[in-house]
C-alpha cells in the first residue's frame, strides 16, 4: 500500500506548521501526467471556516499533498524504466481525492480516498484521515479518546458498535460475517472521521474481507456510543436538555441545511418496529435509488427508484411540510422501499433535522422516512 514517506512528511509538515498563520493552503490538487507512464492527482481536504483549526489543517494537508505527490512521482520515475526493460506496459497511477465531513470554527474533519497502482496486477484502495480541533487556545490533532469521558474504553465501545453496524449492512464484510474480525486494531481505531451523525471508521481494501470486496466504511451513530464527552470537542453539535443531549434547536429546522442538497433515502421506520433499509455499494455507501432535493426556490425534485419527480413544497417554523403539485413518471417500481417512498412522499406532514440527518414524518403515525445528505455518512 502506498503512503507518503514519514520522514519527508514530518519535515514538510513542520515547515508548513511554522508558516500556516500567514500562508493559507491551496484547494487545488497536484497533478502530473506522462502519457503511458504515470497519472498522478493528489489533494487533501480543504476547510473554509477561516479559523485557526482550519488554517492549521489546511497547512498540514498541503504539506501532505506535496509529500505524497513527490514520493509517488519519484517512485514512478525510478521504477518505470525498469518495468519497461522487462517489457511491462504497466502504468503508475495515483488518485487521492478529498472529502470534508465536518467544517466548523472549532472542529475540522475529513479524509482522503486513495487508489494507487504501481505495476502490480491489482491496485490498492486506502484512506487517510484529518481530525483537528481547538484545545483551549491552540489547535491540535485529535485521537479517539478525545471524544470520551475518563474511565470509559473508547476502543471497546466503538468496536462493539462498529461490529453491530457492519453486521446490519445488507452485505456485511466477510471477515465480520465469519467472526474473524471482532474489534478495531490500534491502527483501525485511528482511521476515523467526525460527521454530524457520529464517528465513521474507514477500512482499507482487504482489511475486512477479500481484496475483491474493496474498502469498507461504517458509521457509529452518536446515540449508540456510551461515554461520549458532550461537553468537549463535540459540544457545538449538541445542546443540554433535561440531563441528556439533543441536537441544537437552531439546526432542527435549519433551511440552510435542508435546502439545495440531495438527500438519499436511508431507511423507512414503521410504527410496528419494522423497517426497510437502502441497499449498499461494495464500499459501504448507500445506493441512491431514491432521493429528494428541496430547493431554495420552493421547488422539490428527486427520484423514487426508476421514476423521477418534481413539484412544489412549503414549510413552517415548527416543522410542518406540504408537498404539492407533484408530477412523477409512472414506470412500475418493483415492490419495496423505492415503491413505498413513491407512495409516501406526497403524504409527508412534517420534517426535522438531527445531526444533519433528515427525518420526514408520515401521517397517522404511519412511520418515519430517514435521509442522509449526499456525500456524508456513507451516502454518495
Amino acid at each position: 500500500m502506498f503512503k507518503a514517506g514519514k520522514s519527508l512528511a514530518m519535515l514538510a509538515a513542520a515547515i508548513f506548521i511554522a508558516m500556516y498563520a500567514a500562508s493559507p493552503a491551496s484547494a487545488a490538487p497536484m497533478t502530473e501526467r506522462n502519457e503511458g507512464n504515470w497519472d498522478i492527482s493528489v489533494e487533501y481536504p480543504h476547510f473554509n471556516s477561516g479559523s485557526q483549526v482550519a488554517t492549521l489543517a489546511n497547512a498540514i494537508g498541503e504539506a501532505k499533498t506535496m509529500v505524497e505527490f513527490h514520493d509517488f512521482l519519484s517512485d514512478a520515475m525510478r521504477e518505470i524504466p525498469e518495468l519497461r526493460s522487462y517489457g511491462s506496459p504497466a502504468l503508475f497511477y495515483l488518485e487521492a481525492s478529498p472529502v470534508v465531513t465536518l467544517d466548523t470554527p472549532t472542529l475540522c474533519s475529513g479524509y482522503v480516498e486513495r487508489y494507487a497502482a504501481t505495476g502490480g496486477a491489482n491496485g490498492m484502495s486506502s484512506f487517510s484521515v484529518v481530525n483537528y480541533a481547538m484545545d483551549g487556545n491552540r489547535p491540535r490533532e485529535l485521537g479517539l479518546p478525545d471524544f470520551f469521558l475518563p474511565g470509559y474504553d473508547p476502543y471497546g465501545i466503538c468496536s462493539k458498535v462498529a461490529r453491530e453496524e457492519l453486521l446490519a449492512q445488507d452485505t456485511p464484510p466477510s471477515y465480520v460475517q465469519d467472526g474473524s474480525w471482532t474489534e478495531l486494531s490500534g491502527e483501525q481505531a485511528d482511521q476515523f472521521v467526525i460527521t454530524p451523525g457520529g464517528i465513521m471508521f474507514m477500512f482499507d481494501k482487504g482489511e475486512l474481507g477479500a481484496g475483491a470486496e474493496g474498502t469498507a466504511t461504517v458509521l457509529c451513530p452518536w446515540q449508540s456510543l456510551d461515554g461520549l464527552d458532550y461537553g468537549g470537542f463535540i459540544a457545538p453539535l449538541f445542546k443540554s436538555s433535561g440531563g441528556g443531549m439533543t441536537p441544537a434547536d437552531d439546526q432542527r429546522y435549519d433551511l440552510g441545511i435542508l435546502q439545495d442538497k440531495q438527500w438519499v433515502l436511508y431507511e423507512i421506520q414503521y410504527m410496528d418496529d419494522t423497517k426497510e433499509s437502502a441497499a449498499q455499494n461494495a464500499d459501504g455507501s448507500l445506493v441512491d435509488s431514491s432521493w429528494v432535493q428541496f430547493n431554495s426556490d420552493n421547488s422539490v425534485s428527486g427520484r423514487a427508484g426508476i421514476n423521477s419527480f418534481s413539484g412544489k413544497y412549503s414549510v413552517t417554523e415548527n416543522g410542518s411540510l406540504d408537498i404539492v403539485n407533484l408530477a412523477m413518471t409512472r414506470a412500475l417500481n418493483p415492490d419495496g422501499m423505492d415503491a413505498h417512498f413513491e407512495r409516501f412522499l406526497p403524504t409527508v406532514v412534517s420534517w426535522h433535522l438531527e445531526n444533519a440527518v433528515l427525518y420526514m414524518d408520515l401521517p397517522m403515525d404511519g412511520g418515519i422516512m430517514v435521509f442522509m445528505m449526499s456525500g456524508v455518512d456513507g451516502a454518495l
